[in-house]
Order: structure tokens, then C-alpha cells, then sequence
């Protein structure tokens, strides 16, 4: 587990930045990752940058709803407005965002769904 985390607490702290913060997890809907920096997109609409790694974000969130949907995306499940198909391919719609799930991923996405 990562030290830059609080499960007490219900936060995780980011590390980017001249003062690392802590953030409510409940607020986070989603993490992208570009390049080596991920960008997690808070309900208020501001971004945080941060360091980690889309895989230790996965690891540290898995028990709060989040799921992985693409090497690119995780997300939040309690934000999940809609799910669907678009063009042949399976999306979540996160409050005014689409996020398309990777093909290799829709079966384990559906498991998650039925947890």
C-alpha cells in the first residue's frame, strides 16, 4: 500500500506540486493517464496532476468502486451516469464525459458491473 495514502481517512494524497494534498477519494470520477503523468478529474471539474502510476492508482482505489477500463482510464462506478454502445464500441458516460471501455477489457468491466 502505498504511503501517500489514507484508508482511514478515505483520501489519497498527491504528490505533484510544491504541497502535497490530500484528496477526497469520493471525489475523484476519473484518472487519465498521459505520458508519465496522470490527471485526476475531480467532481468540482478542477484536474490534479500526480506521478503515480494508472496501476497504483488501481491498486489503492480498487476497493472504492473504481475500475480500470482502458490502459488510458480508470474510473469512479458511482459516477457512471449511463453505459452503452457507440459506433460498435462499449462506453460509460461519467457525468459530461464518454470514456470508451477497450475491447480487452469489456468482459472483466461487466464482472465488475455484477459485483
Amino acid at each position: 500500500m502505498s504511503k501517500n495514502y489514507n484508508k482511514q481517512k478515505g483520501e489519497t494524497i498527491f504528490t505533484t506540486g510544491r504541497q502535497p494534498k490530500p484528496i477526497k477519494i469520493e471525489n475523484i470520477v476519473y484518472i487519465d493517464k498521459c505520458k508519465n503523468i496522470s490527471i485526476i478529474h475531480l467532481n468540482n471539474k478542477y484536474e490534479v496532476l500526480d506521478t503515480k502510476t494508472l496501476d497504483t492508482f488501481e491498486k489503492e482505489l480498487v476497493e472504492f468502486g473504481f475500475v480500470r477500463i482502458h490502459k488510458k482510464n480508470i474510473i469512479n462506478g458511482k459516477y457512471i451516469s449511463e453505459i452503452g454502445n457507440e459506433n460498435k464500441k462499449k462506453y460509460v458516460q461519467l457525468e459530461d464525459i464518454r470514456l470508451h471501455i477497450a475491447k480487452e477489457r469489456i468482459g472483466f468491466f461487466n464482472n465488475w458491473l455484477l459485483e
